[in-house]
């Protein structure tokens, strides 16, 4: 699965589709509402990367090493997958009215 982008503490996600047989296999389709104004480098406990089910990232070779970049912060409109089980832990349900809203998704840029 390729990261689309990391979801920043903060952001506001709106569930689109739930998809999968058990309860330890279930993904759920998200659509970024909105995102905080000012964005906190991504850090393991805050951020998730937000992914497009298409192919695994990239990994760049450093040292000989397998470094796979950090993919930038999402933005309101885009869309992806999530395993319900990572997001659940970091999920409040406390909205506040004026970041309720959801944009449409986010349109692909027409090509050349």
């Amino acid at each position: 699965m390729e990261a689309i982008g990391s979801i920043p503490e903060g952001s506001i996600l709106s569930v689109l589709k739930k998809q999968g047989t058990t309860a330890a296999d279930q993904w759920v389709q998200l659509r970024v509402c909105s995102v905080p104004i000012t964005v906190p480098p991504p850090s393991s406990s805050s951020s998730l990367p937000l992914g497009s089910p298409t192919a695994d990232p990239p990994a760049e070779t450093e040292n000989g090493v397998q470094v796979i970049a950090s993919p930038p912060p999402v933005q309101p409109g885009q869309e992806g997958w999530l395993r319900e089980a990572d997001l659940l832990p970091l999920v409040a349900l406390d909205v506040p009215p004026d970041r309720a809203d959801c944009p449409p998704a986010a349109q692909p840029s027409p090509s050349p």
